[in-house]
């Protein structure tokens, strides 16, 4: 698991993966917390979005995002309510947190 973080965060490269377990969340939430740490240092601005198939997907991810401090993460999902949201309602989403995960 290491090596696929430290690739990822390396080369600024976008994973991928088709396939299930545990570990799968973990790497998604290090290699953003990586690459959003790496850009804070550097004064840049980052965001991390992280685009799950489903939404029981999106909230595996996002009980694994909470058990950790790195981020602040929150998810959007359609019962959201999402297609009535205008920019400053996005913009408020963005403003407060690191990674988006939806």
């Amino acid at each position: 698991m290491r090596e696929v973080v430290a690739r990822c965060v390396e080369q600024n490269t976008i994973w991928e993966t088709s396939c299930t377990g545990a570990e799968k969340p973990i790497v998604a939430l290090e290699v953003s917390w990586r690459c959003v740490e790496r850009a804070k240092a550097a004064k840049a601005s980052c965001k991390a979005v992280l685009l799950a198939p489903s939404v029981p997907f999106c909230k595996e991810h996002l009980e694994v995002a909470e058990t950790s401090d790195k981020l602040k993460v929150t998810y959007v999902i359609g019962s959201s309510r999402v297609d009535s949201w205008g920019a400053a309602d996005w913009g408020e989403v963005v403003e407060k947190h690191d990674m988006l995960i939806t």
